[in-house]
C-alpha cells in the first residue's frame, strides 16, 4: 500500500528548521491512517504491518494504519537475515498460529460514579463507547484509565463494578460473545492502592502515555521525564501514606519500580 500514498511525504523530515523538536515522531501524511480507519469500520481488518528496513523509514507514518485497525508494527532496523531471520520467523509464526477472534467489538462499563476517562492502546472507536477490534489474540493490549466522580463519595459502601463484553467470531465462523463482570472495593488510603498494584500493568499504561506525551509536543525528551515524573509521584504518594516520616517503605507490590522505571528510560527511544 506505500505505492499508493504520496511517497514524498514518506521522505526524512528536516529538523534543521524546528531546533528541539523531533518531526521523525510525527505522522507526514494521513493516507495510512485515513486507509486504517477504512479498512476497520467498513471491511473489518486488522492490519499487521511487518517493516524490512535498510536506510531510512517515515515509520511514524507508516505506523498509523496498525495503530487504528488494532494490529501491530513489527520494525525491524538495519535488517539483516543473519541477525534478524529468527526473530522474523518467530513472531510470524506465532502471529499466523495463535487463537484469534475476528470481527470484534469490545466494551467496557463501570459502575455509578465512575467513568472511564481515557483508552490507551491500537483501536478505532465504533461508537462513543464501543472499541473496534477487526483481530485480537493474546499479545493485544488495551488500557483503560477509570476516575471516580464526587458522587462516588456520597455512597455508603462505594464500590467499583467493571463490566467487558467482547463480541466476536472464532476461526471456525462462530459468532460468540465473553462478558466478565468483577467488583472492586474502594478505599480512601493510598496504601493499599499500592499494596495490591500489578507493577507490570501500571508500568504498562506510563510507557503508553509517555509515549503519548513525546509524540505529542515531538520532543524525545519529554518522554523520559514523564516516566521520571510519575515515578517520583509514586514514591513520593507512598511516602505520605505509610506514616514513616522522612523514612520510604516501598510495599512488596512495588518493590522493583525504580528498577522498571530506569529499564524504560533507558531503551534507545528515549536517549536520542
Amino acid at each position: 500500500c506505500s505505492s499508493l500514498a504520496n511517497m514524498k511525504n514518506l521522505a526524512p523530515p528536516d529538523n534543521t528548521k524546528t531546533p528541539g523538536l523531533n518531526k521523525n515522531l510525527a505522522s507526514s501524511d494521513g493516507y495510512f491512517r485515513d486507509l486504517g480507519s477504512e479498512l476497520a469500520y467498513h471491511s473489518q481488518i486488522g492490519v499487521d504491518f511487518f517493516l524490512f528496513a535498510t536506510c531510512y523509514k517515515n515509520v511514524a507514518t507508516l505506523s498509523a494504519i496498525s495503530d487504528v485497525t488494532g494490529g501491530h508494527f513489527h520494525y525491524y532496523p538495519y535488517y539483516s537475515p543473519a541477525k534478524d531471520s529468527n526473530k522474523f520467523a518467530m513472531e510470524f509464526f506465532r502471529l499466523l498460529t495463535q487463537p484469534t477472534g475476528w470481527e470484534g467489538f469490545f466494551r467496557v462499563r463501570v459502575s455509578k460514579g465512575f467513568q472511564v476517562k481515557e483508552v490507551l492502546g491500537n483501536y478505532s472507536f465504533k461508537s462513543s463507547d464501543l472499541v473496534s477490534l477487526p483481530c485480537v489474540n493474546a499479545d493485544k493490549v488495551l488500557t483503560y484509565v477509570i476516575e471516580h466522580s464526587s458522587t462516588m463519595e456520597t455512597r455508603p459502601k462505594p464500590q467499583l463494578l467493571i463490566q467487558c463484553a467482547y463480541l466476536y467470531s472464532t476461526s471456525d465462523g462462530q459468532r460468540r460473545i465473553r462478558v466478565h463482570t468483577s467488583i472492586y472495593p474502594v478505599t480512601q488510603k493510598i496504601q493499599p492502592i499500592y499494596d495490591y498494584a500489578n507493577l507490570t500493568v501500571l508500568m504498562k499504561g506510563i510507557l503508553v502515555k509517555g509515549l503519548k506525551a513525546m509524540k505529542s509536543i515531538l520532543k524525545v525528551g519529554e518522554g523520559r521525564r514523564y516516566i521520571e515524573t510519575q515515578t517520583r509521584e509514586i514514591i513520593r504518594a507512598i511516602k505520605q501514606g505509610s506514616g514513616f516520616g522522612n523514612q520510604v517503605q516501598i510495599p512488596p507490590s512495588l518493590e522493583y519500580l525504580l528498577a522498571y522505571a530506569l529499564g524504560l528510560i533507558k531503551q534507545n527511544i528515549f536517549r536520542h
